[in-house]
């Protein structure tokens, strides 16, 4: 059984991921189970499960709690390549949604794309293009 102000702030994140979620699928949500666990998404009525959603899909899903709980909790949120799979129009909407984030908490990304973050304002994007060094392979 939950405690209380757990199950609080765990309202307090669904409702968040809830509206991320309406706004990344265009009218559609996060399921919520009775234990404030994500069962998946609804789209045009219907609930779909998250093994049956793509990669890329789960990867932006991934984000709205990872920033909801940040924000809850006045924290930040490091984020690594997390955007990938992701369609050019999903992934202007979450640079937007990094932006808008990044005005209230800490938002670091790294990854090896960092053109894909350049419009994100506010977050720390580290390019990792020049923190890695690959080793040769064996002979």
């Amino acid at each position: 059984m939950l405690h209380e102000s757990s199950r609080e702030a765990g309202l307090v994140i669904a409702q968040l991921m809830a509206e991320g979620a309406e706004r990344l699928f265009c009218r559609g949500s996060v399921a919520i189970g009775p234990h404030l666990d994500a069962t998946g998404i609804r789209l045009a009525g219907e609930e779909r499960g998250f093994a049956d959603l793509s990669v890329g899909t789960r990867e932006q899903i991934a984000i709205l709690p990872r920033i909801s709980i940040a924000e809850a909790l006045g924290a930040f949120v490091i984020l690594d390549d997390q955007l990938t799979q992701s369609d050019g129009g999903r992934l202007a909407w979450l640079r937007d949604l990094l932006g808008e984030a990044a005005r209230r908490i800490q938002v670091v990304v790294m990854t090896c794309h960092p053109e894909d973050y350049k419009e994100a304002p506010g977050a720390h994007v580290v390019d990792l293009t020049h923190c890695i060094r690959r080793s040769a392979p064996p002979a």
